[in-house]
């Protein structure tokens, strides 16, 4: 059970979250869109504290570092998990039962995010909404064949990035609230060290 659901929320983060950071710029036409772009496409890094409302009404908090290129760490208050890539390789630990799962960067959607060369081919702007103080982008996946996408909430004033909502379809959703947003502030390397993290005897880490 513990390892589905570890499967399960690197599925719904690292395939739908990270959609949000790297969109090239010509997806947008107006002021506000170019201005949710600018923000998206301006930091070499992202911080932030976080509270993850899942469909059932369970509620998770946690942390979320991105380093560019390539590397991000995500850990959860509440269960066990730790996801963790170094810029090469990307791991899923379980510190309860310290198990790792490993995957290979060329071969997961989180490559296409992680990297400044990514192609507006490959993403579908679903909707723009803008409601007084308030900037909501909803994007897709083109190559997902499901009905999922990612609705990211922009504050236009001050502007802030302020939550995430990811719809599995138009009814399941996981919504992330962002506390403490903090971009560009220089982070530990050791931070993204997965064999610092590597749960496992010595003896048994051959990869």
């Amino acid at each position: 059970m513990i390892i589905v659901y570890n499967k399960f929320v690197f599925r719904i983060l690292f395939t739908n979250l990270f959609i949000i950071i790297f969109i090239h710029k010509t997806c947008f036409g107006n002021a506000n869109q170019e201005r949710v772009l600018n923000f998206l496409q301006s930091f070499d890094t992202l911080n932030a504290e976080f509270i993850q409302i899942n469909n059932n009404g369970e509620i998770l908090s946690g942390q979320i570092l991105i380093s560019r290129p390539g590397k991000t760490r995500i850990h959860y208050n509440e269960i066990p998990l730790l996801l963790i890539s170094d810029g090469k390789k990307f791991a899923s630990i379980n510190k309860k039962i310290k198990s790792i799962t490993f995957y290979n960067l060329a071969d997961i959607p989180v490559s296409l995010f992680l990297y400044k060369n990514f192609e507006k081919k490959d993403i579908e702007i679903v909707g723009l909404y803008e409601k007084e103080n308030q900037i909501k982008i909803r994007i897709r996946h083109k190559k997902r064949q499901d009905e999922s996408f990612l609705e990211i909430a922009f504050e236009k004033n001050p502007f802030l990035m302020k939550k995430w909502t990811i719809f599995q379809n138009p009814t399941n959703k996981i919504e992330v609230l962002l506390n403490t947003l903090v971009v560009d502030e220089k982070n530990s390397i050791s931070s993204f060290d997965i064999d610092k993290e590597d749960p496992r005897p010595k003896v048994f880490r051959n990869n």
